[in-house]
């Protein structure tokens, strides 16, 4: 008796489409991927609704605000917030938008240092521990990297009073 043939699946040589995302509101931030990206909480991205000026945004600039501050480049501040790149750049004309994105970028600036700095006795303790370890490879490699950094933070001081000292000589010259 012969053996039935079995059905065959037509095969493609293209990848299975993806599920799609829903689509997200008006003006509502969107990941790369185009999935919607719930609203972070003010204090996570620099507590920009505290900002003298950010009341006086309409809720699409309110919301694409942080997202400008933080992106890499305009045509990717538009691709995550939903918003046309020319209607960004019209927006980065008003003066008191642009000092807002400013001030976002400064003060999530200050928090990142400030999170970072307080990173700073668990990352020395770490080393101190690396400085202890009986692998002496390991001891030296964590050496080696101490001392790069106290070079590199005593050249990073040198230019800082390097930069003073231009300054006061600027203020001091006579202006022509």
């Amino acid at each position: 008796m012969p053996a039935k043939k079995r059905k065959q699946r037509p095969t493609s040589t293209s990848p299975r489409p993806k599920a799609r995302a829903a689509s997200p509101k008006s003006g509502q931030v969107v990941d790369p991927s185009g999935n919607p990206v719930p609203e972070p909480a003010p204090a996570t991205i620099g507590q920009e609704s505290t900002l003298p000026g950010y009341s006086s945004l309409t809720p699409r600039q309110q919301a694409a605000l942080p997202v400008v501050a933080l992106s890499p480049s305009l045509a990717q501040a538009a691709r995550w917030s939903g918003v046309s790149e020319s209607t960004l750049r019209r927006w980065q004309a008003d003066p008191a938008f642009e000092e807002l994105v400013v001030r976002v970028r400064q003060d999530t600036s200050r928090q990142a240092s400030q999170e970072i700095q307080s990173l700073l006795p668990r990352c020395v303790s770490i080393f101190s521990e690396a400085l202890d370890s009986p692998d002496l490879a390991m001891r030296l490699r964590a050496a080696r990297y101490v001392l790069s950094l106290v070079a590199r933070l005593g050249e990073s001081h040198q230019l800082s009073t390097d930069i003073l000292n231009l300054e006061t000589v600027f203020e001091v010259a006579p202006k022509p």
